[in-house]
């Protein structure tokens, strides 16, 4: 079977779509919100941020032939999410590995830094999709689960139905360049990363996005940004804009992913909040 129109596509437009990471390294894959980039190893975070650190379980390091992306597990019976322009059909489904527990045992592990570190559990070799939406750049796939496999133990993130707010602190968990888990939460300033605006146009020209200002490199793209008041999902990262004097990061909000899928009679069990 060939690959799909939209796989050629997404692979000859990896920097239009955020942290897409192509197979050629590319410098412009970084987008860090100034000079420095303040994401850290989650290993750092075990013991004082034990919440943050368990989170971070439930989030992919995802193994797509060609590139790689990140995505999370969503609800409690089994699904992922992660962007279309990472997995865009059943094609690209069926060879997509899922990769849990991507994480360093310290946080000196000199391994933190190392694309493909400290190695996880493939839980899945291959996924089916239930539903991909290009207009939202989201992929809800169903993990063709490897035997043995338990995903108790990884737990899984809900999202908030309502949107997000202006202003409020996030937190962005993900396996930017195919690292192991990171978490990107401080601005220069060392202030809490925040929601730059809660309806804008992205650097990839997508209308009605939330901006953020959380450091990402490619292989971020599906990462969740989430909010650190209640722990919930309120964007899936998909576009790349940032550099050390301005622009800004974006994802696609889930409160529209969730009313979405639920009027389609899709969403998973467990998938938000307090529903």
């Amino acid at each position: 079977m060939a690959p799909t129109l939209w796989t050629l596509l997404a692979a000859t437009a990896a920097l239009c779509m955020g942290d897409y990471f192509a197979p050629v390294e590319n410098d412009n894959t970084r987008s860090i919100c100034g000079p420095s980039d303040f994401s850290q190893s989650i290993a750092c975070f075990k013991n004082d941020q034990p919440t943050r650190y368990k989170l971070a379980q439930a989030v992919a390091r995802l193994h797509i032939p060609g590139t790689f992306c990140t995505g999370w597990l969503w609800g409690s019976e089994g699904h992922l999410i992660t962007n279309s322009h990472c997995v865009g059909s059943q094609y690209d489904a069926d060879s997509t590995a899922v990769e849990l527990g991507a994480t360093c045992a310290s946080c000196d592990d000199p391994n933190n830094g190392v694309r493909g570190g400290c190695p996880g559990t493939i839980v899945a070799n291959s996924t089916t999709t239930v539903m991909v939406s290009y207009y939202y750049d989201f992929a809800l796939l169903k993990l063709n689960l490897n035997v043995g496999v338990d995903l108790s133990s990884f737990g899984y993130l809900k999202a908030r139905q309502e949107p997000a707010m202006q202003d409020e602190a996030i937190y962005l968990l993900g396996h930017a360049a195919f690292k192991p888990s990171r978490i990107s939460y401080l601005r220069d300033d060392h202030s809490f990363t925040r929601v730059t605006n809660v309806s804008t146009t992205s650097a990839c020209r997508e209308g009605d996005v939330i901006a953020h200002d959380a450091d990402t490199e490619g292989g971020s793209s599906g990462s969740p940004v989430i909010a650190v008041t209640d722990n919930t999902v309120i964007a899936l990262h998909n576009c790349a804009g940032c550099a050390a004097n301005g622009g800004q990061n974006s994802g696609r909000k889930m409160s529209l992913i969730v009313a979405y899928l639920r009027s389609k009679n899709l969403l998973p069990k467990d998938a938000v909040a307090d529903a």
